[in-house]
């Protein structure tokens, strides 16, 4: 299984509660260069993440900052 299906698999409500957890899995897809890095954005299941600082920095290094 891939970095970030096993980050998606977390669900929102795990997520919100391993918000760390869920970050690592997804630093590792980025390394993995996963094509769903590139979709990060458009993913509702990671909105809790979405203010977190680690999320933004991943968000800009995929490019999808803006």
């Amino acid at each position: 299984m891939k970095s970030c299906e096993i980050a998606l698999e977390t669900k929102s409500d795990t997520v919100t509660t391993k918000k760390g957890t869920a970050l690592d899995w997804l630093e590792k897809c980025y390394v993995e260069q996963d094509w769903y890095c590139w979709d990060l954005k458009g993913q509702a299941v990671f909105d809790p993440l979405r203010t977190e600082p680690r999320f933004q920095a991943l968000l800009k290094k995929v490019g999808l900052d803006k």
